[in-house]
């Protein structure tokens, strides 16, 4: 999808993009506050330090600034946070790659300071 995102030159692009939205999509999975994907058993590549942390981290991410996910995206960010034991996710590429999004989220949609005792 990303490469998608980025590659104007890409022969069918716009139909390529909606077909990878498409299928990633279908394969989210909301549980509680918790987002899951159907594909999580052999997403789990640990050699690779990937895995369910890093597909919703990641998601959050590669959707933040597409107007199509606006409404998702609350959501999908309250998915990943959910995904969190302890304070972590399960892998430092998760937690690098969450801060990350975690801070463009913040920096898109929590722009009013706090205020109030």
């Amino acid at each position: 999808m990303n490469v998608l995102i980025r590659m104007e030159a890409i022969p069918d692009r716009e139909a390529k993009r909606a077909q990878a939205e498409q299928i990633i999509r279908s394969r989210l999975n909301f549980q509680g506050t918790t987002m899951l994907f159907s594909t999580e058993r052999t997403d789990n590549l640990w050699w690779l330090m990937q895995g369910g942390d890093v597909n919703a981290v990641r998601t959050v991410l590669t959707f933040l600034a597409d107007e199509k996910w606006k409404e998702d995206m609350p959501r999908l960010v309250r998915g990943a946070i959910g995904r969190m034991r302890r304070g972590a996710w399960g892998t430092t590429t998760a937690n690098a790659w969450g801060v990350l999004s975690m801070k463009k989220f913040s920096d898109r949609y929590e722009l009013q300071p706090v205020t109030g005792v």
